[in-house]
Parts: structure tokens; C-alpha cells; sequence
């Protein structure tokens, strides 16, 4: 029998398991490899499931009268992504963003940034880091119509794809080991906007990047531990400044956290606050899916949704606004631009389906400010500025964020 105290650690390893802990950071997605059929696994309403070593991934794909066919899938370097493909679509550019509108009918309409692919003897269009909204409204729509710039190209029905998207979780949930070790062997094929001649960057070279925050006028910047502290070199860049080479000053493994010393003297320091409500209108800066999202950084909206973590870690708090890889480390703002948090964690959306039988939409966690304030603190670091208690808009608390937030780049894991 376990004890009490056995049973919760049990109980909170097992959930931890379910985490996607942006926990390695975003690695920027330069290529891919081809979309390819490699084993089909059978039929599920009209939808082939299978499996593609080069995306290193389960999909679901169906072919329509009109040639269209829609790919659905999870590769372990784009996430869950979507595709269109179709051998009459001559003019694509591989390489080239089209900006495309996807309305699921009766659910709603989505627009995005898609690249564009070629696979065998057709061009294509795909999208990555799909939200997990539009995997429910993929799941209930009973059709979608696909727009670019306005002109519609295709309208394709969704009929059986709640269950081909349950088989899609199912297969790369039984295959969770063969998909990471076929993303590190796959090959490679351009799908995104290939960047010019530069010199290698830290991903290029076996790191890859996060997000931090200033702490104090002294250029102390705050991330996590997971982030940058196993690096053989750790720079920052802030937006439209060069990056710079920092010092990691201390780190705190059990509750995720790093410390870095910089030599900026940064114009604005957010306070950490640690009264935070359930309920509480909260807001994430960052730099996520480095190579693929803006490299300007990425604001999100959300909620405090708990007041504690998994098996209730009253070192987090649980959130709702969306966060990916690369977001780690970056600050959770109140609406006053306050720091109240440091993201560190989202729930992995095919652990949870493999026991649920379900999509679950935007859990995400931050370490609380309390626990920053004494990582810092034991470290002979006092912390942030002046508490502000003006209510900003969100366009201005996304500049006060992008003011103190910092991309952090790893070398040589």
C-alpha cells in the first residue's frame, strides 16, 4: 500500500509525465523532412492513418474529388500541424508564406501564415503549432472552406474526422519513442523561407533558445533552469539590439530556475507581485517557435485558472493563455505590467488524450513570483522595481513587457 505522503509523490510523477515542459527550448525550424507515407496503419471513416519517417509522425490524411487532400499530423520539431496538398497546384513556391483563411463551418474561421511544401508529384501549403482550439473546432466542424487573400481554393468536408483525429493520438502516443529517435535521423527538406549565409547560430550548433526578463537595474536576468542551465556559452538578445554574451550567476533545479548576469542596465525593471487571484486577467511575452513565429517576440491573453500546479504544486499556477516551446522562462504579467510569474511548463496534449479520449485546451504553468522572489533573494539579488498599479491596454502592456524581455540563447548543450 502506498502511504499518504508515497502517494501523491506517485500520483505527481505520474502527471508529470504528461508534461511538455517547453522543457528542451525551442530549436528553430530551418527544414524538414518530406512529408512522406511510410507505413499506412489502416482506415478510420475515410481518413488513412499512417506514419511518416520524415515527419518523424503519426498523421491522418483524405483525398477529395478535387485532388485536395488534407494532412493532419504531429511532428515532433512543427508540433501538431495541418497540410493541403494538391497535384494541380503548379504555381506554390516552396519555401514561400501564403497567407491563407481556414473556416471550419459552424466553429469558426482561422487565418494564418502557411509554407509553402512539395511532396512526390504535388505542391502543398502547411502550418505548424496548430492551437489546440482549432484541433477541437478540426474534431466538430462538419466542413472547411480554404481562402487565399480572399479567393476561396477548395471547400472539403470534415466528415469522420473527430475519430480520425482520436486514431492520430493514439498511433503517436504508441509510438512516442519511434518518433523521437526518427527526428533525429530524418532527412532534411526545405519548408521554410530559407534565411541567408550567416554565421551558425546556437541551435545550428546543438543548443537552442528560451525567453528571460530583467529583475534588476543591474542587468540580472531571470529564466529557467531547464533553459540555460547546462550551456556551455548563454547570450541574450533583446528586439533590434545585438545579442550579448552573459554569465550564469546561480540556478535552482527543483523549482526550474536560472540566473544570469548581464552587462545591460535595462530602462525598465517589472516589480515581481505575489498576490495573484483565480480569475486574474494575466498576459505572456516571449519568443516562441524560434525560425517559425515573429522574431519580434509574441503576446498571448489569458486567465489565472488555479491557484496551484499538477497535483497541486502550490509553486505554480496554472494558466490559460497559450504558450509553446520557447516561451520558458519568459514573464507572466498582470494587467498592470507586473511580473507575477515565469512560464515553465504546458500539458502535453497526447498524454492527456491517451487517458482522456479528449483534446485538453490551454493548460499551462508558471512558476509563482514568491518562489522567483526567493531564488533571488537566497542569491543576494533584490528584485524588481516599483509596483505599478496603473491598468494597462493590452498593446501597452505588450510594449512594457517587450521592454524588460529578453531571448536567451543556449550553445552547446
Amino acid at each position: 500500500m502506498f502511504s499518504r505522503f508515497g502517494w501523491s509523490r506517485w500520483w505527481a510523477g505520474s502527471l508529470a509525465a504528461l508534461l511538455l515542459a517547453i522543457a528542451a527550448p525551442a530549436t528553430p525550424l530551418r527544414a524538414q523532412g518530406m512529408l512522406s507515407i511510410d507505413e499506412r496503419l489502416g482506415e478510420v471513416s475515410g481518413w488513412t492513418i499512417g506514419y511518416s519517417k520524415g515527419f518523424a509522425g503519426c498523421f491522418a490524411t483524405a483525398v477529395f474529388t478535387d485532388n485536395t487532400s488534407i494532412w493532419i499530423g504531429y511532428a515532433p520539431k512543427l508540433e501538431f500541424y495541418i497540410a493541403f496538398t494538391n497535384p494541380g497546384w503548379k504555381s506554390v513556391q516552396t519555401g514561400k508564406t501564403y497567407k491563407l483563411s481556414v473556416n471550419t463551418q459552424g466553429r469558426g474561421r482561422w487565418t494564418g501564415d502557411f509554407l509553402g511544401f512539395e511532396r512526390t508529384n504535388e505542391k502543398g501549403v502547411i502550418i505548424p503549432a496548430l492551437k489546440e482550439k482549432f484541433l477541437i473546432d478540426f474534431a466538430e466542424a462538419g466542413g472547411i472552406t480554404v481562402s487565399i487573400e480572399g479567393r476561396r481554393i477548395t471547400g472539403l468536408s470534415l466528415a469522420g474526422s473527430r475519430a480520425a483525429l482520436r486514431a492520430l493520438l493514439n498511433c503517436q502516443t504508441a509510438r512516442a519513442d519511434q518518433s523521437v529517435a526518427d527526428a533525429k535521423a530524418a532527412p532534411v527538406t526545405p519548408v521554410s523561407p530559407t534565411p541567408p549565409p550567416t554565421k551558425p547560430g546556437p541551435a545550428d550548433r546543438g543548443g537552442g533558445s528560451g525567453t528571460g526578463f530583467f529583475v534588476t537595474a543591474q542587468g540580472h536576468v531571470l529564466t529557467n533552469h531547464h533553459v540555460a542551465g547546462r550551456c556551455q556559452k548563454i547570450e541574450i538578445a533583446q528586439v533590434g539590439r545585438p545579442a550579448e554574451r552573459v554569465k550564469l550567476l546561480a540556478v535552482d533545479q527543483k523549482n526550474d530556475l536560472a540566473l544570469l548576469q548581464t552587462e545591460t542596465k535595462p530602462d525598465v525593471v517589472p516589480a515581481l507581485r505575489t498576490r495573484v487571484r483565480l480569475g486574474d486577467s494575466i498576459a505572456v511575452y516571449g519568443f516562441p517557435l524560434a525560425g517559425v513565429l515573429a522574431s519580434g517576440g509574441n503576446f498571448t491573453l489569458g486567465n489565472v485558472t488555479a491557484l496551484a500546479g499538477l497535483a497541486d504544486d502550490t509553486s505554480q499556477l496554472q494558466i490559460s493563455a497559450p504558450v509553446q516551446p520557447g516561451n520558458s522562462g519568459g514573464p507572466l504579467l498582470d494587467k498592470f505590467g507586473n511580473v507575477v510569474g515565469v512560464i515553465v511548463a504546458k500539458l502535453n496534449v497526447l498524454g492527456v488524450a491517451k487517458y482522456t479520449n479528449d483534446v485538453a485546451q490551454n493548460v499551462n504553468f508558471a512558476i509563482k513570483a514568491a518562489t522567483a522572489a526567493n531564488f533571488l533573494e537566497t542569491n543576494g539579488v533584490t528584485a524588481g522595481g516599483a509596483e505599478a498599479t496603473k491598468e494597462l491596454d493590452p498593446p501597452d502592456l505588450a510594449d512594457r513587457a517587450k521592454s524588460f524581455t529578453v531571448k536567451v540563447l543556449c550553445d552547446g548543450r
